[in-house]
């Protein structure tokens, strides 16, 4: 709920280059583009995370992974335009999905020359999968404590009552077996 306490950023934090490409582009530089902005887009998505609710403190990090991006776009249109192009073109014209089999020529002229140029092989289909260790400068959010354990007489109890019911084998059995 915003109130006259809540900060909003200005409109100078909030604006940022954004990356001048449409969707077919995109998705032709997106796996080795991931690689490349990996670390960022880690960390923004760290902060995201850790503030569900408040996107504000993470604003730095979103212009960090755009700055990434667009690095990135630029060494790619310096070194490879050319097959960086075709391959894209290439998705769009595919199908209305833009599937990448029907692409793979064009995609192997662009990866060598993203190995040859800029000396970046393009990840393994699984690589997004595999688990990685995100190293942090971000202190460790401290757990939050769920407010009913507060209410006088709710919250854990340190041991069950002598009269709590005990787990009945039998009656277990008979309720998978179909007998009760």
């Amino acid at each position: 709920m915003a109130t006259m306490k809540v900060i909003l950023p200005t409109e100078a934090e909030l604006t940022v280059e954004e990356v001048p490409m449409g969707h077919p582009f995109l998705r032709a530089a997106s796996l080795h583009m991931a690689k490349a902005c990996e670390p960022q887009n880690n960390e923004f998505m760290l902060c995201r995370q850790e503030y569900k609710h408040d996107p504000r403190p993470c604003v730095q990090d979103g212009r960090e992974v755009t700055a990434c991006a667009m690095k990135f776009i630029r060494q790619v249109k310096a070194n490879c335009a050319v097959e960086f192009t075709n391959y894209a073109t290439c998705l769009e014209r595919s199908s209305i999905n833009m599937e990448l089999c029907k692409c793979r020529q064009t995609q192997g002229v662009f990866d060598d020359c993203m190995k040859d140029k800029l000396g970046m092989e393009r990840p393994h289909l699984a690589w997004m999968t595999l688990t990685k260790v995100h190293q942090t400068d971000r202190p460790r959010p401290e757990p939050r404590r769920p407010a009913y354990l507060d209410i006088p007489g709710q919250g854990q109890i340190e041991e069950l009552p002598s009269d709590f019911p005990k787990f009945n084998k039998q009656i277990f059995r008979g309720i998978f077996n179909g007998t009760l």
